[in-house]
């Protein structure tokens, strides 16, 4: 009876004890939505992240460029590495609630987390 406790004992103890993902800071919260925003001039921009990769699209008339690749995270900067431009961009960011402020090269753009379709 005794081994019998203890072996659910340590069952309980490993179950309560698994692996957890880190749900916390500001690149959790970018990286698990989906952004979406239109600018003063009519340009739109959408960024999204799926598994390891990242993709930023810029849409204006006619004009459309998208950058993707394998990114980068810390809690104020993200670097997306191009493969098909063989070159790397980095964005700081700041997440404010539904609110998203993208810097690249010292301009910002604000943007808004997707609405669920």
């Amino acid at each position: 009876m005794k081994k019998l406790f203890v072996f659910v004992l340590c069952v309980i103890c490993l179950t309560f004890c698994s692996c957890t993902a880190d749900t916390s800071g500001q690149s959790y919260e970018l990286t698990s939505e989906k952004w979406h925003g239109e600018l003063k001039g009519g340009a739109e921009v959408s960024l999204e992240f799926n598994d390891n990769t990242a993709k930023l699209t810029l849409k204006s008339g006619e004009d459309e460029i998208t950058i993707n690749g394998l990114y980068a995270i810390d809690e104020s900067c993200f670097i997306i590495f191009n493969q098909e431009f063989k070159q790397s961009y980095s964005f700081n960011y700041t997440v404010n609630g539904s609110k998203l402020v993208l810097d690249y090269c010292g301009k910002e753009i604000e943007i808004e987390k997707q609405e669920e379709k």
